[in-house]
């Protein structure tokens, strides 16, 4: 059996003129099976401006928008600055299923996706940042997603992690996400029905927006995929593994590939920050009793 996973990185590469695909082509002929060419699909294309004026709202205003069956428009956008990072619940990241993307659980030695009722053999950590916002009309809270934070910090939820496993056993924030706290952007965050029909102010940013002020020079952040927006209730889980043996049960650390600070452990202490996502000293044993 085999899966595919892609990230932010991923390419996909239609109709090479390899030998492979003519050797598939051929087949198709062979069992009369047609090929069939999909219709073009072109959606009119917005500039960055447009694009981040769109549905433009304060964030009171966004809080009390609610579904109404005559209006389907679920997309809007605001400026804010990020005043605070939320980590006592949900900590930072989350570790994902390598084929559905949904969170896996740890049992004993291994991970286990309800989604796909298996062990997760090769888990993936992604971001999932609470960002606390404010603009001058009010203040809520805005979940930013594997994609776009990776775009914005510039290194991978699972280089980062992977650096973290390597400090103290002490309770850290990366100072790259830390970083964030007293900056501004634009963002475009996509409603949901937990929004509009049950009133849940979290948020889930679309995409970010910087240098805002200057709308010519802004900078387009990648667009987030519909799997990392379309499952906001995710929660940060405990260890990631991988697996290079085909033995799923056993615990790898992933390969460092980056050079990450981290927020002084006295910084946080004092700030009197803790959460539950952290890594702890048994559970970073159980990750790398293997190495």
């Amino acid at each position: 059996e085999y899966n595919l996973s892609s990230t932010s990185g991923t390419r996909v590469y239609i109709d090479l003129d390899i030998p492979e695909t003519a050797e598939f082509k051929d087949q198709l002929v062979e069992n009369n099976q047609p090929i069939v060419q999909m219709p073009k699909q072109f959606k009119p294309q917005m500039t960055i401006q447009e694009e981040m004026n769109i549905n433009r709202r304060t964030i009171s205003e966004i809080t009390k928008i609610m579904w109404d069956s005559d209006n389907e428009e679920t997309i809007f956008t605001f400026q804010g600055k990020i005043i605070n990072i939320d980590i006592d619940n949900s900590g930072w990241y989350f570790v994902s299923c390598e084929v559905c993307r949904k969170k896996v659980k740890s049992r004993d030695e291994f991970f286990w996706c309800d989604n796909c009722n298996k062990k997760a053999c090769f888990p993936i950590p992604r971001y999932r940042i609470q960002l606390k916002v404010e603009d001058s009309s009010g203040m809520a809270t805005f979940i930013l997603f594997d994609s776009e934070a990776e775009k914005l910090l510039n290194i991978s939820a699972k280089d980062l992690l992977n650096k973290s496993l390597e400090e103290p056993d002490e309770i850290i924030l990366p100072v790259q996400i830390e970083n964030l706290k007293g900056k501004q952007f634009v963002f475009q965050i996509q409603l949901n029905d937990y929004n509009l029909k049950y009133g849940w102010e979290f948020y889930t940013v679309k995409k970010l927006f910087d240098s805002f002020e200057e709308t010519d020079k802004a900078i387009q952040l990648d667009k987030m995929t519909e799997a990392y927006i379309s499952d906001t209730s995710n929660e940060c889980s405990n260890n990631l593994s991988t697996e290079e043996d085909g033995d799923c049960t056993k615990f790898h650390k992933l390969d460092d590939q980056s050079n990450v600070q981290l927020t002084p452990t006295s910084v946080l202490k004092e700030n009197k920050r803790a959460y539950s996502g952290t890594t702890t000293k048994q559970q970073r044993k159980k990750i790398q009793k293997t190495l």
